[in-house]
């Protein structure tokens, strides 16, 4: 099972610290739904489960290094395409 994690996109750093959907840093999954092992009732508890994590703020398909055009001049790197295509020939 192949579960890319949701979030928002950002594109410069009013949208990433403004933007509820948009985060700096990695939130983990909990354990519900599709995650939950212990539920007999999960068609999927014993799936391997390879879980692309998402923090970049670029829909899994960004590939740019760029500073962000504002007062803070924050590095951006959005390698959600490296790090999607990384999973998924793994």
């Amino acid at each position: 099972l192949v579960y890319f994690q949701s979030g928002g996109m950002c594109w410069d750093h009013a949208s990433t610290t403004t933007r509820t959907s948009c985060r700096t840093a990695v939130v983990p999954q909990s354990e519900t739904g599709i995650f939950d092992r212990l539920r007999t009732a999960n068609p999927y508890r014993k799936f391997t489960v390879v879980y692309i994590q998402y923090c970049s703020g670029d829909l899994h398909i960004g590939d740019v290094k760029r500073w962000y055009a504002d007062t803070d001049g924050e590095l951006v790197q959005q390698r959600g395409y490296l790090n999607a295509k990384a999973a998924l020939d793994w």
